[in-house]
């Protein structure tokens, strides 16, 4: 997850951070890691890049798993875990000690020993120092191939899932089931980043598992039963349209456009063509809302909405913008409207594919 681009701006932003705050340095490596980590954290979070899901039960249930896990190692650091609202499958550890998970990669995982095998594999990146040492290569702009050591350190992750999801008593074969699960999509044959070929993670994963003692939980009805309001895919209630209506159920927001305009969704936001001037709409996370100014110039007008689930940006771009927006109708989503942008939640039984060997 994150574009390198802006990965490497978080960075410079956290470590100018952490260089002014003197506890940050004061404890050593692991503090400054810390301190690195949380304010790289604080960014992706209130920008939204990193925005967690509505469901607390959900975010609850995920850091339990994490923090049994945690023990395991005999870390005594705080650890946060969130997940993230993306339909798309990721996990991912920060050069601190938090994890963080989309809903896409929770809605292929059937098990809480599988999802105890993806947290574990994040973990373990961390406690391995794998996101230190990247840390210290990004600062010192070494020009180094680290092609291969992240390879291995990918290696060295699955071997630590299996070990602590034994440890954390969970049955240490799900971290296979995991992976064959996450990476179905990738077609055979292909490795598209740092990870190894996937027939040698599964072939390495069940060898260490088939070392760790028989038994474990597996946890399938559990995971079941805390997931059965995830949603799953595209959620129709950060923006959609209908007819010639943009719909923002959470943010609590309609706007009805005049006869003629013409509407679409990509990308995540709303786009409308209106008497003339382009019309964008942005849905953003409430934390971000504090953080951006309304602007009004001659070919431009931005509003900000404050929902009780998000913020929206609201540009208007073109000859008369302040005319536009007298043609907008602003209201609360209703009843009906609501009805039809139900999204999809967590099957259980639905069928998954699994990577083959």
């Amino acid at each position: 997850m994150g574009e390198p681009v802006v990965r490497a701006a978080l960075l410079l932003t956290a470590l100018a951070a952490c260089a002014h705050h003197d506890a940050c340095g004061s404890e050593g490596t692991l503090a400054f890691d810390r301190c690195v980590g949380k304010a790289m954290d604080s960014v992706l979070v209130t920008e939204g890049t990193y925005a967690e899901i509505d469901d607390a039960g959900i975010r609850s249930y995920v850091a339990a798993v994490g923090m049994r896990l945690v023990r395991a190692t005999g870390d005594h650091q705080d650890w946060t875990f969130r997940v993230v609202d993306e339909p798309g499958i990721a996990g991912e550890a920060n050069v601190g000690t938090t994890v963080y998970v989309t809903r896409g990669a929770l809605a292929q995982l059937r098990s809480e020993a599988e999802l105890a095998g993806l947290l574990g594999h994040e973990i373990g990146h961390v406690v391995a120092g794998h996101g230190h040492d990247a840390l210290i290569e990004r600062t010192r702009e070494l020009a180094v191939d680290t092609h291969d050591r992240d390879r291995d350190d990918e290696v060295q992750a699955d071997e630590l899932a299996v070990l602590l999801t034994s440890r954390a008593g969970y049955d240490p074969r799900a971290v296979e089931t995991m992976l064959r699960a996450l990476g179905a999509g990738d077609p055979p044959g292909e490795d598209r980043d740092v990870h190894p070929p996937w027939a040698q993670r599964l072939v390495r994963v069940r060898a260490f598992a088939m070392q760790m003692p028989a038994g474990g939980e597996r946890g399938e009805a559990e995971y079941a039963a805390h997931m059965s309001g995830l949603v799953v895919g595209t959620d129709p209630r950060r923006v959609a349209a209908l007819g010639s209506t943009i719909v923002l159920v959470k943010a609590n927001l309609a706007i009805d456009l005049p006869r003629g305009s013409t509407l679409d969704v990509a990308s995540g936001n709303a786009v409308a063509a209106v008497a003339g001037s382009g019309l964008i709409v942005k849905p953003i996370t409430r934390a971000l809302v504090k953080y951006m100014k309304p602007e009004h110039a001659a070919d431009k007008l931005m509003l900000l909405r404050d929902g009780p689930h998000g913020g929206v940006v609201i540009a208007i771009v073109g000859s008369a913008p302040p005319s536009t927006l007298s043609m907008l109708h602003f209201r609360a989503p209703r009843a009906d409207e609501i009805a039809k942008l139900q999204p999809r939640r967590f099957d259980p039984h639905e069928p998954r594919d699994l990577r083959p060997d």
